[in-house]
C-alpha cells in the first residue's frame, strides 16, 4: 500500500472531520476512515511504518492519499516524524476563532469526562499556573496558539507546502473552498461533492462529575460508553460564553493572533468581531477580511 501524499494536521475542533467526509467523496482522493494518531501516540508510533502502511486502501486510481489527525499540529515531537518518515506531500491545517474553539475544546472534553469544572475556573486556573511558570492543568488555551505550532512546522517543511483554511469561511462557503483544496492535491476540481446539510452538532451532559467518573472507573469501555449514551440532554446547544470571559480570552490571544497573522500574512480580522460587536453594533468584518462569520450554534459545535 502507498503512503500518503497529504495530511490534516489540525487543529482540533475547527471541522476537520467535516473536510475529511467532503474529502472522501472525491473519487481521486483516498482518506483513512479515522484519525490514526500515528506521530504524536508513542504506542502507535512504535508499531512502526510498515503497520502505519497497512492503514490505507488507496487504488491505483487514488491520486492523493491522506489522513487526518488534528492532534499533528499540537504535538512537538510529530513535524520531525512526519518530515522523516514521508515522502514528499501536502499539509492542510483549518485554523478558528481560537476564543470559540477553547471553549469548543471545553465542553469535548466537558462530555467526554476530561474536565468537571466550570470553564471559568478552568481558564482563571490555567492563566494562574501559565503566569507562574507551573504546568498546566489543561491544554485548551494553548491549542490556539497557532503561531506557535506554525512555526515548529515550518523548521521542516516549506511554506509552499502547507495550506490555510479558515474554519469560519469553510463552513459557511464550502463550495468556494473544497475547488481551491483539489487543486492544492493536484486532483479534478470539477469532482461533484454532495453539500453536507446538517452539520455535527455537540451536546450537554446531563451530569459531567457523572461522566467524570465514569472514565476514571472504566476507561474507554462499554460501561464509560453506556454513561455518556445516556448522559445527554436533549438541546444541542451550549450555554453562551460571558462576554468578560470573551474579553479576557481575546486579549490574551491577541499577540499571538498578530504573531499568526505576520507569519503567514493572513487577515484575521473576524476573529475580533464580537468583540467590535459591542461598541459599533456591527455584524459584518472588513471587506478584505477573508473570513465569514457564522452563527454561534455553528461556532460552539
Amino acid at each position: 500500500m502507498p503512503l500518503p501524499n497529504f495530511l490534516i494536521v489540525g487543529a482540533v475542533k475547527c471541522g476537520t472531520s467535516t473536510l475529511r467526509d467532503y474529502l472522501k467523496q472525491h473519487e481521486e482522493i483516498y482518506i483513512a476512515p479515522s484519525a490514526l494518531q500515528f506521530f504524536n501516540k508513542e504506542q502507535n508510533f512504535q508499531r512502526g511504518m510498515k503497520w502505519y502502511e497497512r492503514q490505507f486502501r488507496a487504488r491505483s486510481h487514488h491520486r492523493a492519499i491522506g489522513e487526518k489527525t488534528p492532534t499533528y499540529c499540537f504535538d512537538k515531537q510529530a513535524p520531525e516524524r512526519i518530515s522523516q518518515n514521508l515522502p514528499a506531500f501536502k499539509l492542510i491545517w483549518i485554523l478558528r476563532d481560537p476564543v470559540k474553539r477553547a471553549y469548543s475544546n471545553y465542553w469535548h472534553k466537558m462530555r467526554r469526562g476530561g474536565e468537571c469544572i466550570e470553564f471559568e475556573a478552568v481558564v482563571e486556573e490555567c492563566l494562574k499556573q501559565e503566569r507562574a511558570g507551573e504546568p498546566v492543568r489543561s491544554n485548551i488555551l494553548e491549542r490556539g496558539r497557532y503561531a506557535e505550532q506554525v512555526k515548529r512546522y515550518l523548521e521542516f517543511f516549506p511554506r509552499e507546502d502547507m495550506m490555510f483554511l479558515s474554519f469560519e469561511e469553510f463552513f459557511s462557503k464550502p463550495t468556494r473552498i473544497l475547488p481551491k483544496v483539489f487543486e492544492f492535491l493536484g486532483v479534478s476540481a470539477g469532482n461533484p461533492i454532495r453539500p453536507q446539510l446538517s452539520w455535527k452538532r455537540g451536546y450537554m451532559p446531563r451530569s459531567a462529575p457523572l461522566v467524570w467518573h465514569a472514565k476514571k472507573l472504566f476507561k474507554k469501555s462499554i460501561a464509560y460508553e453506556f454513561v455518556r449514551s445516556i448522559n445527554r440532554q436533549p438541546q444541542a446547544t451550549y450555554p453562551p460564553m460571558s462576554d468578560k470571559m470573551k474579553e479576557m480570552l481575546r486579549r490574551y490571544y491577541a499577540p499571538h493572533n498578530r504573531d499568526l497573522s505576520d507569519l503567514l500574512g493572513l487577515d484575521l480580522g473576524a476573529w475580533d468581531l464580537d468583540a467590535s460587536r459591542k461598541h459599533s453594533g456591527k455584524q459584518t468584518p472588513s471587506a478584505n477580511s477573508s473570513l465569514a462569520p457564522i452563527s454561534d450554534q455553528q461556532l460552539f459545535s
